[in-house]
């Protein structure tokens, strides 16, 4: 597998451009562009992005440029939504602020050969229930992603 890269410092900003978020994301897709080749490459984790279809819409909190990079993980780098390859219709939230207004910000993209191997891709919202002292583990929910891996052949 190639090495991870992380998410970019959003933060809370209700105003992505001030957040200096445009030129992280730049950086980002040279370092994704630099682990381009024939290994099997898996991204994932809270991108703090939407995908442009994404419903609800939330219109207007999100920039040109995120959702561009967003749709780039696929245009420019070639990975897959394992969510969407799998439930190309299903709406999930992995956050929400309230019940009625949730964000999928969490997501998991594979090189085609690891879509080709997805047996599996399933949010765990269990992980941002409340736990009956009020605690929780988290405020997004996990993501399992399940592959049907085989070792390589020994020579």
């Amino acid at each position: 597998m190639s090495r991870g890269l992380s998410s970019w410092p959003r933060g809370r900003c209700r105003k992505p451009h001030a957040s200096g978020g445009e030129p992280w994301i730049q950086s980002f897709g040279r370092a994704l562009d630099a682990t381009a080749g024939a290994a099997p490459l898996l991204l994932l984790g809270d991108l703090n992005v939407l995908e442009p279809s994404h419903t609800p819409a939330h219109g207007g909190q999100f920039a040109p440029f995120e959702y561009a990079f967003y749709s780039g993980l696929t245009d420019r780098h070639g990975l897959v939504d394992l969510f969407r390859h799998l439930h190309a219709d299903r709406v999930e939230h992995s956050w929400a602020r309230r019940p009625d207004l949730g964000f999928r910000y969490d997501h998991a993209h594979g090189s085609a050969a690891l879509a080709e191997q997805l047996t599996g891709c399933e949010y765990v919202h269990e992980t941002r229930e409340l736990a009956g002292d009020g605690s929780r583990l988290t405020d997004h929910s996990g993501l399992a992603v399940r592959l049907a891996l085989t070792p390589p052949a020994r020579c």
